[in-house]
């Protein structure tokens, strides 16, 4: 997938897609290179030719990556605690609009400037797929801690990183279905609120799967991902309605795999 992807902010340019929205400016968010240990297992990302005159380099498209998704980890630092951690959700609007590879670039970097302890948890039960990018086992994780109602954070996994942590997702089986509720999850969101500082919860996409729903009830925000020239703006639209009417808090629009098609000097004139 490509390196390219940006914030909309509640507050930004937004409007196309929801009309409730009020334009305004936009913050391009381009992740940063990933730690070594997620590296090897990120896709291969597109190669940057050298560009014609007037658009970006490679070394200027970098140097935005390491700055924009400061920004995004910038903006989740400055969001106001529900008690004691804050707990977000991160959401496709597609099955893949990329939102693992994003939570697994900025939870280590949510970590690094933070200093804090963070959490990610892989509550895409049907597929999950953090456990892999980061190299440990799936044997316990967010499954087995609502089939058993145990404590979430005991089946954290500290990485290499000693103040980040991975809750993986598990086995999920078809007899399971309907096993998730919105008492266990509250408890389960409850018990690493308490033990962590950050929490990002990776979920399926909102579209497909009424978990993902359910846990943007319970969570102090929810982070819509969106695939560049891929997800249909009604689908979005569609999305953003469902997690209103469950009462969930959107708090922005990150736009995947977005393509620079225009020159720099021009873009920045929109």
């Amino acid at each position: 997938m490509s390196r390219n992807f940006e914030l909309l902010q509640q507050l930004g340019k937004g409007g196309d897609l929801f009309k409730s929205q009020k334009p305004s400016s936009e913050a391009a968010i381009q992740p940063a290179p990933p730690p070594a240990a997620v590296a090897a297992a990120l896709p291969v990302q597109h190669e940057v030719k050298a560009p014609a005159e007037g658009h970006r380099s490679p070394s200027t498209l970098e140097a935005m990556a390491q700055a924009e998704e400061l920004k995004l980890v910038h903006h989740l630092l400055g969001l106001p605690a529900a008690g004691h951690g804050n707990v977000f959700m991160f959401s496709g609007v597609d099955s893949n609009a990329g939102c693992t590879s994003i939570c697994a670039r900025s939870a280590p970097l949510l970590a690094e400037k933070s200093g804090a302890s963070v959490c990610l948890v892989d509550a895409n039960l049907g597929a999950p797929s953090l456990h892999a990018l980061f190299g440990i086992e799936n044997r316990m994780g967010l499954a087995e801690a609502l089939r058993s109602q145990s404590r979430l954070r005991d089946l954290a996994q500290r990485l290499s990183q000693e103040n980040l942590w991975l809750v993986p997702g598990g086995t999920w089986t078809v007899n399971d279905n309907g096993l998730l509720s919105s008492a266990q999850v509250s408890l389960a969101i409850e018990d690493l609120r308490q033990a962590f500082t950050h929490v990002i919860v990776c979920a399926s996409s909102v579209s497909h799967n009424s978990d993902s729903l359910l846990i943007g009830q319970l969570v102090d925000g929810v982070f819509l991902v969106l695939e560049a020239e891929m997800t249909r703006p009604d689908a979005a639209r569609k999305a953003k309605e469902h997690l209103e009417g469950a009462g969930a808090r959107l708090l922005g629009v990150v736009l995947n795999n977005r393509k620079f098609h225009i020159p720099e000097p021009i873009y920045r004139r929109l």
